[in-house]
């Protein structure tokens, strides 16, 4: 079998945006590229990145055809999005053991967890709380 990652949405973001850590998450997509690695991540991950991209845009920070070609990136991108039917309730888990305010962030843990794969966050908060307890976590400013 193919090796295969997940990259949450604060890293997936960074192919795009220029923000701190965005040269490392190129990187990190650059080599998942060459060594044929497989992106899997869950549905939230779809509308996580449409959102950051409206964001941007509404707040003027992108133009309309920067936010389009955005759109486009994401839309072209080699990614297997995949429904796990016990990331949820295993999102709950991590979240309540993390003593996290949403169950968002965790559905990315929990579907690393459950496809057996390491987990890229930018999101050093998160990492912070979970890394105690999930080995399979890792910190993308640490690339």
């Amino acid at each position: 079998m193919a090796a295969r990652i997940v990259c949450d949405a604060s890293v997936s973001a960074k192919w795009i945006l220029q923000e701190e850590y965005s040269e490392q998450a190129r990187g990190l997509l650059s080599d998942c590229i060459a060594t044929e690695t497989r992106i899997t991540v869950p549905p939230l991950w779809s509308y996580a990145l449409d959102s950051i991209i409206r964001f941007r845009r509404f707040r003027g920070e992108l133009s309309e055809s920067q936010a389009d070609e955005a759109f486009g990136f994401i839309d072209g991108m080699p990614i297997t999005v995949r429904y796990l039917a016990l990331s949820q309730s295993r999102a709950r888990e991590i979240a309540a053991q993390a003593n996290q305010r949403r169950v968002y962030d965790s559905i990315y843990a929990a579907h690393a967890e459950i496809e057996d794969c390491i987990l890229w966050t930018a999101d050093y908060e998160y990492f912070r709380a979970i890394r105690g307890f999930l080995s399979h976590v890792r910190f993308l400013g640490d690339l």
